[in-house]
């Protein structure tokens, strides 16, 4: 009985739902800036530093994916360590994920293979460039059905769109990123949207106006590139309130929790959440991420300015507790017996420092 209650929890922690999003970069005078709407059903969650040099292996069971941290990060999540929706590394390297239902990733093969939220994790772990990412990223697959697509970001100020569709990995990458936006369509279906639409103005709040669905998708896509294209072209203010601005834009009323903005040229990440709309701001370059470091949590909901001193010692206890509330709140995932969702909150992973 307890062997098929992990199993159940192992399925259940690499078949987690996905999440409709915006994100976007924008040019500013100090690098390049990283824009992310976070829309989901609920919004607890945690802001966790992850460390470099510790040895890593994929909760799938059938060829996992075996690593070593190359280097630390800082990632938003909400079933747990090493499941993000997303984040930032030490190198000022992003990785972030929206909801795409037409994804098909390729069919199983000979590859190490590793959950869709684990393959964030493995990025940032691993790479600190687009380019990087783009060619380390082929050497694993994707083993679960979570249908995304992401956006990166680095320093350099280069980006990419990867989808998987009819079971390829589709790679938009430098100047074939004409609009360095992402929502939940797929990108070159957005394009020839956002090309044709005139818009109409966002409401004075900038929430409720936009329709949901496909249609609600592609009006985001289109209203983000129009907004960056004009920013970029005569900015009237700094980079992180246009950016701010931007995302109130695009927001979906009942539906955003997080808006999260990376200023990757000041290694600084800028945040609130719909229960806590204080902006807050974590200077990464500045955390300590060693392997024998205690590691560092925060409620995603608590504090105020500058909270890169604000993060608690990683707890095995909290980190569990998270996974459950989140569990309860996804409704595919709260009609399972309490006996599953309880064991697949306690796989934590066991921890080595490589030598």
């Amino acid at each position: 009985m307890r062997m098929r209650r992990t199993l159940a929890a192992l399925a259940l922690l690499t078949a987690l739902p996905a999440s409709a999003c915006t994100t976007f970069c924008v040019r500013g005078p100090d690098g390049l800036v990283f824009g992310r709407s976070y829309d989901y059903g609920f919004g607890e969650g945690m802001v966790l530093v992850n460390a470099r040099g510790l040895e890593k292996v994929s909760l799938l069971e059938r060829n996992p994916a075996r690593w070593t941290a190359k280097y630390g990060s800082v990632t938003f999540n909400q079933y747990g360590r090493d499941n993000p929706m997303g984040g930032v590394n030490e190198r000022g390297f992003v990785v972030e994920l929206m909801e795409l239902q037409e994804t098909k990733y390729p069919p199983l093969d000979s590859r190490p293979q590793l959950g869709a939220l684990e393959w964030v994790q493995y990025l940032l772990d691993n790479f600190a460039t687009v380019n990087e990412a783009i060619a380390g990223s082929k050497r694993v697959r994707i083993g679960t059905s979570i249908p995304i697509h992401f956006l990166f970001a680095d320093r350099k100020g280069d980006t990419a769109v990867v989808e998987f569709l009819n079971g390829r990995m589709m790679v938009r990458h430098g100047e074939n990123v004409p609009s360095r936006v992402l929502a939940n369509t797929p990108y070159d279906e957005d394009l020839e949207y956002a090309a044709k639409r005139t818009l109409s103005p966002p409401s004075p709040k900038g929430e409720g106006d936009l329709p949901r669905g496909i249609e609600g998708s592609r009006e985001r896509f289109a209203r983000a590139a129009r907004a960056v294209k004009a920013f970029e072209a005569a900015p009237t203010s700094g980079a992180i309130d246009r950016s701010f601005e931007i995302l109130d834009e695009v927001a979906q009323k009942g539906h955003t929790q997080w808006q999260i903005v990376y200023d990757l040229g000041r290694s600084t990440i800028h945040y609130r959440t719909t229960v806590n709309r204080e902006r807050r701001s974590i200077a990464y370059a500045n955390l300590e991420y060693a392997c024998t470091a205690p590691g560092g949590m925060l409620d995603v909901d608590t504090g105020r300015g500058d909270v890169t001193k604000a993060f608690l010692p990683y707890a095995s206890e909290a980190n569990e507790r998270q996974m459950l509330r989140a569990f309860a709140a996804s409704p595919q995932v709260g009609m399972l017996p309490q006996a599953v969702r309880s064991d697949a909150a306690r796989l934590e992973r066991t921890r080595t420092c490589a030598a």
